[in-house]
């Protein structure tokens, strides 16, 4: 049958009408297919936009990547900063870090008003919990989503908040480093502003120290009067201000006599009497509210640092020598006493504050372990306000080096409290130390150093001391002094003299070979903030870090030398460290943290030269320590960053290295 012309139309209705069935049948198909489609690219496109937009998994922090100043500014987003984060410590998780402290320096508490306050410096907080610890807010919080911040002078803001204190009203009053208190009601709204005046610095140079710079704090009393009680380590004194902080009276200046103090810790009022912890003369001292001197509690002090006093006269000391709770009663007898050096809960590790609440409870700040510790009347714990343990940024826990005349390398671990010896080519020799205040015993070691014997001094800093070993690594003795409080570096010089970096009396303590005090280097001498010390030949070498310059003196301390325009002749920003040492030819070196370098210095030609690559990334912080071996053979450079130790030739070519290992750094 021939095929119809497709231009002819249909015949009849019935051929219509199959025609618009067939058509229909199509177009039914046509849309199904259209809507499968349809729904697989929906399907596709949920699929794609669930890649992209869906919420950021948790990204591991880098391996241990250290900030410039240890805390997470801005543009350091998914860095670790340090803290031992149950969470990456970047963005993503800012509430954590906004209900924690990343240091706990003191705290005050109104359980009338259902408060917890707790002084966070390194993030210029003040944190307000309730009695269940429940974060509620931050004091001196700027902005709504930063975590970290570098603190603020602005009226309502803190600038290294140093002390807290509650008047009769419920109202916190913070000291801070910007020379002033503010007053802010108990539930965080800003009150007033008031400043010390001009002069203040004379009495109190700390008010204005950042605490990573020393050890020293201040501590703060409110009277029911307004009247301020204020405390100062550095100085060594305490005063009596004014509610508009005009200074009444001034005690102390550091000697043993009754008003005369060294290194005081906390004070406290109760009733008509001021109590000081005067840590470095072993006792409490009692003074009338004039600050006459009434009384003196030694028994079994021996750095009383943190003290409070409750409603019936008990008084609650905490010794910062065996971190010990003692409780002394009625004509001053020592009733109980409970706790020890330790992380453990009813144990203490470097405590500052503590603070009797009116239940009876006893509210203790510790700023090794950052955290807050909450006794009963029956000096059980009941509770805790954990911080981020290792946020703090009162100092890296550096690894310190010293070689010895035979080659030797010491390496101190402040974290471990132990110092691990290791041939000269790397061999692991011996460890000697852990917790503890006694012989062999460390609290958070520092500075290193050998002397003609090979016998080694270490600078068990917060024990207060330097404790001495023999070539074979056994216990000598250990030296101690009024003003060895924060040691730091420790030097020893060819004729056996000792030098010692003071950390709170910013100072170079000096020792004959025996351990006798012969004296200081101070600002008399032209020194601010001695960090690093080398004794070479007939030449003492000292880095001053707050007017960053090497400074040169013959052994009579005669200045023969200031090594200044080191920024300059670096090309940045030198932070320097608490080591030095002299190369072969003479020339000095010192480890630059800001640039992660070795910086060596030409006293012939006057300019400045680097070796070495630490850290991981330009942006990154590597905390160093450098000595050299008697034959200027061997530099030895400590790198936190790395946790190892790295060895070069006298070019300053690497040629080896050795592995620290099981430090906790920051955790």
């Amino acid at each position: 049958m021939p095929q119809e012309n497709a231009a002819s139309g249909p015949q009849s209705v019935d051929e219509i009408r199959e025609m618009v069935q067939q058509a229909a049948k199509q177009d039914s198909n046509k849309k199904k297919v259209l809507i499968a489609v349809a729904i697989l690219l929906l399907i596709a496109f949920i699929a794609i936009a669930f890649v992209i937009f869906q919420p950021a998994q948790p990204v591991p922090p880098a391996p241990h990547e250290l900030c410039e100043n240890g805390l997470q500014d801005a543009g350091e987003d998914g860095v670790d900063c340090g803290g031992n984060c149950e969470q990456p410590c970047v963005p993503d998780f800012i509430q954590y870090f906004a209900v924690k402290p990343a240091s706990v320096t003191d705290v005050a508490v109104n359980e009338a008003a259902g408060r917890i306050y707790v002084v966070d410096e390194a993030r210029h907080y003040v944190m307000i919990y309730d009695l269940e610890l429940n974060h509620i807010l931050n004091i001196g919080e700027i902005g709504d989503e930063e975590t970290y911040k570098s603190g603020s002078k602005e009226k309502g803001a803190l600038f290294i908040p140093a002390a807290i204190a509650l008047d009769s009203q419920g109202n916190v009053h913070i000291l801070d480093r910007d020379k002033r208190v503010q007053k802010f009601s108990s539930e965080g709204e800003f009150i007033s502003e008031t400043r010390f005046e001009a002069n203040i610095l004379e009495t109190f140079p700390k008010m204005e120290d950042a605490p990573h710079i020393d050890g020293a704090g201040i501590s703060m009393a409110l009277a029911n009067n307004g009247k301020y009680y204020i405390s100062d380590e550095l100085s060594s004194i305490v005063a009596v201000f004014s509610s508009d902080l005009k200074l009444e009276k001034a005690i102390g200046g550091r000697g043993s006599g009754n008003e005369q103090l060294v290194f005081p810790g906390q004070i406290t009022l109760q009733g008509d009497k001021v109590y000081v912890a005067d840590s470095g003369n072993g006792r409490v001292q009692i003074f009338d509210l004039e600050l006459n001197y009434f009384h003196s509690l030694t028994g079994p002090l021996k750095r009383p640092y943190a003290l409070d006093v409750d409603k019936a006269g008990n008084i609650y000391v905490l010794d910062a020598w065996d971190s010990k709770l003692r409780v002394f009663g009625e004509s001053y007898a020592l009733k109980e006493e409970t706790g020890g050096l330790g992380m453990e809960i009813e144990m203490f590790y470097n405590p500052s504050s503590i603070k009797i609440a009116s239940s009876g409870k006893i509210y203790i700040a510790e700023q090794g372990t950052v955290r807050v510790q909450i006794l009963g009347a029956d000096l059980k714990n009941v509770n805790t306000i954990d911080g981020i343990f290792g946020g703090s940024v009162t100092g890296f826990p550096v690894f310190y080096v010293a070689v010895a005349p035979d080659g030797r390398i010491a390496v101190s671990e402040p974290t471990n409290n132990r110092v691990s010896v290791f041939s000269s080519t790397g061999r692991h020799i011996k460890s000697i130390g852990k917790m503890g205040f006694g012989n062999e015993e460390f609290n958070m070691p520092k500075g290193v150093a050998f002397d003609s014997q090979n016998r080694l001094f270490v600078g068990d800093s917060w024990n207060h001391r330097i404790q001495v070993f023999s070539k074979d690594l056994e216990y000598v003795t250990s030296i101690t002094h009024p003003e060895l409080y924060w040691p730091v570096e420790v030097e020893v010089a060819d004729d056996g003299r000792i030098y010692v970096a003071e950390d709170t009396s910013k100072k170079v303590l000096m020792f004959d070979k025996l351990g006798e005090f012969i004296g200081e280097i101070s600002a008399s001498n032209g020194i601010t903030l001695p960090l690093g010390i080398l004794a070479e030949g007939d030449r003492l070498y000292i880095t001053d870090d707050l007017e960053k310059t090497i400074e040169v003196f013959d052994k009579d301390l005669v200045p023969i030398e200031s090594i200044g325009g080191i920024d300059e002749g670096t090309g940045a920003h030198v932070e320097f460290n608490e080591s030095l040492a002299l190369d072969s030819q003479g020339r000095i070196m010192f480890c630059d943290n800001r640039n992660r370098a070795v910086v060596v210095y030409d006293f012939g030609t006057k300019q400045f030269s680097t070796f070495g690559d630490f850290g991981a990334s330009a942006d990154e912080l590597s905390v160093l320590e450098i000595d050299i071996s008697e034959d200027k053979k061997t530099i030895v450079v400590s790198d936190l960053y790395n946790k190892m130790v790295v060895l070069f030739d006298g070019t300053g070519k690497q040629i080896g290295e050795i592995t620290v290992e099981n430090i906790p750094i920051y955790s």
